[in-house]
């Protein structure tokens, strides 16, 4: 029995039934076994049922074979119901028939070579069935037997015969047309890659379960790995395949975004109107990125009144790339202040980022901390966006003093914005800012950042 599935997956259920036959003064007699040599029959399977005997010397054979008709057909093909083995010496059909409709199938073979005992051995002819309904591991669908007159046995050139005395049914035989029944894929995750060596991201995922339709477990394969590339959504897919060769697939898919996340934490020195927070474009600068936080970042002034400071955090990307530990930082808002340097790294916790209309997890979240402590406090006061507060900076804010301004900015709005202290008007509070950190110059890790200039 062969069957085929639209997967192209194939397997074949053989029975064997197994004679091992002995001389005797009179006769010789034969034990009858079915055996089952693969007793799992996949979707759109047939179970195929071969006579085999050992060794015996005969002219001819004949068999009672019964099956139960609630749970097996009998495939009749041009007429017959058994085929015959290429070279068999039991060539000869003397007699078949089916009476399906109490499960009873005889065949009565002889051999060519004339009155002479032939050896028979190995298979004699096989029966193909075709399942009716789900079996779970049954016993007894085909058996050897007799009608009342006619049993089996093997007819010998002397007038003497090979009985078949000793018989045993067809043992367990398992046959499900249905497919494995697997639990839910785990949901679609997305992420940002992990900048730290992998250049991808390290995601662990819940396997699926399986059963059968005996209710059996099925083993769940998949093409899932420890580290997702960066920049590529992959399909990972589930197959779960039974003992009868069904599969059954599932997938879901793992996207890793081709950037990092920086978490940029800045506080800027200086009196803030603490009335409301307000916005600001931070820019991050280092070997291998230029990156903005892409949105404003929200600064809240600290304390009451004349504030020393004002301080937010916000996310920026950078690209995915190896190792950004220990990476020196530039960070700045590019409208006011010069740029502080800071070490990146990691950032404790676990976080959802909003990425469009999808969310991208932290699989790793990094941090460049420029609020910590009031030395790293980024100095107020580059209107120009040059590496020093000197009179450059001083001449941008003098045409601008006295008018109102926005209060938030960010790294691309265009023009001077001298409302220093976020108050919404140009005046001697933003000029306190100059006076206090003129001649001050940005911090650089290396001459590789910025070309730097005497004053």
């Amino acid at each position: 029995m062969k069957f085929f599935s639209g997967r192209g997956f194939s397997r074949t259920a053989a029975i064997a039934a197994a004679m091992t036959c002995a001389s005797t003064t009179l006769a010789q007699e034969c034990n009858i076994a079915v055996q089952a040599v693969d007793a799992t029959i996949g979707k759109d399977g047939k179970l195929e049922v071969r006579l085999v005997v050992d060794s015996v010397s005969a002219v001819g054979a004949q068999f009672v074979i019964r099956y139960d008709t609630t749970k097996l057909s009998l495939d009749v093909n041009d007429g017959n119901a058994y085929t015959l083995p290429q070279g068999s010496p039991l060539n000869l059909e003397l007699y078949e028939s089916v009476s399906a409709d109490i499960g009873m199938y005889k065949l009565a073979l002889g051999t060519t070579e004339g009155n002479v005992d032939a050896d028979i051995h190995g298979t004699i002819a096989t029966l193909t069935f075709t399942p009716l309904v789900k079996v779970c591991n049954v016993r007894k669908l085909v058996s050897f037997g007799n009608d009342g007159r006619f049993a089996a046995k093997f007819a010998k050139a002397d007038g003497t015969y090979a009985n078949l005395v000793g018989q045993s049914d067809l043992d367990y035989v398992t046959y499900m047309p249905d497919m494995p029944v697997m639990s839910a894929a785990p949901a679609a995750r997305w992420f940002w890659a992990d900048a730290n060596d992998t250049n991808g991201a390290a995601v662990s995922l819940q396997d699926p379960t399986a059963t059968d339709a005996c209710n059996n477990v099925a083993p769940v394969t998949s093409n899932e790995k420890e580290v997702y590339p960066a920049g590529v959504d992959t399909t990972v897919t589930y197959t779960a395949t039974d003992i009868c060769g069904n599969q059954s697939t599932n997938s879901t898919h793992v996207d890793v975004k081709d950037k990092s996340l920086v978490l940029a934490k800045v506080a800027m020195g200086g009196a803030f109107d603490n009335s409301a927070s307000f916005g600001r474009g931070i820019k991050l600068h280092s070997q291998g990125f230029d990156s903005d936080t892409g949105s404003l970042m929200q600064l809240e002034a600290a304390g009451s009144g004349n504030s020393s400071h004002a301080e937010g955090e916000a996310n920026a990307q950078v690209p995915a790339s190896s190792d950004w530990f220990g990476t020196c930082t530039e960070v700045s808002d590019p409208k006011h202040t010069l740029r502080a340097t800071v070490n990146i790294g990691a950032e404790d916790g676990y976080g959802i980022h909003s990425d469009g209309s999808r969310n991208r997890e932290y699989n790793s979240r990094y941090n460049a901390d420029a609020k910590s402590a009031s030395q790293d406090w980024l100095v107020v006061g580059n209107l120009n966006g040059d590496d020093a507060i000197d009179i450059m900076d001083f001449a941008a804010f003098v045409p601008n003093r006295g008018t109102s301004a926005v209060r938030n900015t960010t790294t691309t709005t265009q023009g001077v914005h001298a409302d220093m202290n976020a108050s919404g008007v140009v005046n001697n509070a933003d000029l306190s800012y100059l006076a206090v950190n003129f001649f001050k110059l940005d911090e650089t890790c290396s001459s590789g950042f910025t070309t730097r200039r005497p004053l």
